[in-house]
Order: C-alpha cells, then structure tokens, then sequence
C-alpha cells in the first residue's frame, strides 16, 4: 500500500483497526475478508497508473452536469471496478495481464494429445476456488478400489 497508493495509507490503517474491531465484536472472519477484497482491488487499480487515471477521471465525471456524461462515467467506473474485482478473484486477464500458466497449461495438453492430465503438481493451472489460489496442492487421481496413502 506504501508503494501503489501512500495517500490512502491513514484511511487504510484506520479502516484495519476498525474491522479487526467489528470481526473480534461479531466473532467472525467476514469483516477480515472483506477488507482485504476491498484493498485488494484498490490496489488491482492504483498500481496502474493508465487505470488509475481513467478511474479517477470517471468519479470527477460522474458530476458533470450532463446526463450523457454522468452515465458514460459511471459505466467507465463499473467497467474499471469489475475488473478489478475479477484480477483479484483470480481472473488475471481481466486488467490486461496475461498469466505466464496459460503458455504451460496449452503445452501441458499439447504433449497429453488435447486432454488436460489427470494429476496436476504445485506450480500447475487448475480451476479451484479463488480463497485456495494461495495454497499448494498436490492432486492424483485414484484408480477403482486404490486408497488414499
């Protein structure tokens, strides 16, 4: 954050505070994930400056007297925060960024004939739900009646 958008650290910190608060108040995580969902993005966004500009100048839109104006502003800023969202969901085309696993996983299944393999290693391209992208896994398909060791 001290790097990508150092104005926003005060409102950072205060908003952590806070939310560590309301997770320890409520006796849930939800808070805690939400907030990092929602730096996140911010982050997804200001580290490029090109999309930081254009969202910036679509929220100074969105005032604009004309309605043309404020409605092309807000499609902008939808579009640019959607994005987002996806890039921090694990969807790293969806801000430009084209993941280096998508040359291996076209490889992967060219030397497989077309078919993806049945055992995927650390390191490797598989769907899983975004709050596991972090974690490594180790997967391999059991033959009929084998058992897991």
């Amino acid at each position: 954050m001290s790097i990508v958008a150092p104005s926003l650290l005060p409102q950072f910190f205060e908003e952590m505070q806070q939310v560590f608060t309301q997770a320890g108040d409520e006796d849930s995580v939800i808070p805690i994930r939400m907030f990092y969902r929602r730096w996140a993005v911010t982050v997804a966004i200001e580290r490029k400056p090109s999309v930081a500009n254009r969202l910036h100048a679509a929220e100074l839109a969105i005032g604009d007297p004309d309605a043309e104006v404020r409605a092309q502003a807000i499609r902008e800023a939808g579009d640019i925060v959607r994005a987002a969202h996806r890039e921090v969901a694990g969807d790293r085309l969806a801000l430009g960024v084209r993941p280096r696993r998508l040359a291996r996983r076209a490889a992967s299944r060219s030397r497989a004939g077309g078919r993806a393999h049945s055992r995927v290693g650390i390191g490797e391209s598989w769907p899983r739900p975004h709050c596991l992208r972090t974690a490594e896994f180790k997967v391999q398909a059991l033959e009929p009646g084998q058992r897991r060791r």
